[in-house]
């Protein structure tokens, strides 16, 4: 008998070991597998914390490149309307020094001047046609004694700040002195720079 239960304690333990490393096996297992779970569902974790980041990121660097474009045009705008002003003042100023200086007593030296270097482009001998403001007539007879024997026919125009208009129909030829055109262009040219400014500043 005692040959017998030791055999069936051997029996027994050798089936409790097989149970035992059976078990562990199937432990392992499961603990490698819920390893995998848990790295596979921190990498999912991960991979959506970092997407919800950089959505995010990019919703608030467009927020702020929107605030700051919007800031940049109120600013461009604001400076538009400043230059603006400016130059209304600007001209406004000039056409004041202009009135008053056809009112001054230089105004019919100064037109007198322009004359002469006008019929000096024309050359001798050649006849001209005049125009001067109504309101300048009156100096008219100065103007045309410049011309030294050359037929000068004096015309009025509608020009309105002063100056002359000379015409050489023999030429062909339209000399424009008068300020209104002056001032035309001094706007044309204060509005090309004044332009030119604010596109290098907006590239």
């Amino acid at each position: 008998m005692p040959d017998m239960e030791e055999k069936l304690a051997r029996f027994t333990s050798a089936i409790l070991a097989e149970g035992t490393a059976e078990a562990d096996a199937a432990k392992k297992k499961v603990d490698e597998r819920r390893k995998e779970q848990l790295r596979q569902a921190e990498a999912e974790a991960t991979a959506k914390a970092d997407a919800y980041y950089q959505e995010q990121r990019a919703q608030l660097l467009a927020d702020a490149e929107r605030r700051r474009s919007r800031h940049s045009m109120e600013n461009k705008k604001k400076l538009a309307l400043r230059r603006e002003e400016l130059a209304r003042m600007f001209f406004s100023d000039v056409r004041k020094w202009v009135v008053t200086l056809t009112e001054s007593l230089d105004y019919p030296d100064l037109l007198r001047e322009q004359l002469s270097q006008i019929l000096g482009l024309i050359g001798e001998r050649r006849g001209i046609l005049l125009y001067l403001r109504p309101e300048d007539i009156s100096i008219g007879a100065s103007l045309q004694a410049l011309a030294r024997g050359r037929q000068a026919e004096l015309l009025t125009a509608d020009f309105a700040l002063g100056g002359l208009v000379v015409e050489c129909p023999e030429r062909g030829l339209v000399f424009d002195a008068t300020f209104d055109v002056a001032l035309e262009e001094l706007d044309g040219h204060f509005a090309e720079r004044f332009y030119l400014q604010i596109s290098m500043e907006e590239d």
